[in-house]
């Protein structure tokens, strides 16, 4: 029975280990959730220094962990991976371009409801933790996704 505990202690030791410092690990991914404000391309940017993107909320599971964290720790506004920069209408990953499968739009005031002038999405505290689209212009605090394959473990 020890010996079980023990492999279990290395495993799931193992696995938070693979987040760097500061960051928070869910399933395959670790996420950052960012203390400084941002317009949404910096927030890529600043992302992209961690050899990281933009949150790609891809699932519910995912969308209620990030919902869950932003709750505990009262944030309000934070930029996800999400445009319709290039097709107004056409909610997209950012930066893959991959055509979003989940969305989680604040049906109270019809997000998305800003059209051309808003073409970015950010999830706010006002909204219950929904979407909602935003000027990219809009300084916000970013969520930064790595990916399991972005970490290097030394050691």
């Amino acid at each position: 029975m020890i010996r079980i505990g023990i492999i279990l202690l290395v495993v799931f030791g193992f696995s938070d280990a693979t987040c760097p410092d500061g960051w928070t690990r869910f399933h395959s991914s670790c996420y950052l959730f960012g203390h400084t404000a941002y317009t949404f391309l910096d927030a890529q940017r600043q992302c992209e220094h961690y050899k990281a993107t933009l949150v790609n909320i891809e699932s519910r599971e995912e969308y209620n962990f990030i919902r869950g964290f932003l709750m505990m720790i009262c944030d309000q506004l934070h930029w996800i991976g999400l445009t319709d920069e290039t097709t107004e209408g056409t909610w997209k990953y950012y930066p893959s371009e991959k055509i979003a499968e989940f969305l989680n739009w604040y049906p109270g005031d019809r997000e998305p409801n800003e059209g051309t002038r808003a073409n970015c999405a950010a999830i706010y505290a006002g909204y219950n933790y929904q979407y909602a689209d935003s000027p990219c212009t809009a300084q916000y605090q970013s969520i930064c996704e790595l990916a399991d394959g972005g970490v290097d473990i030394v050691g």
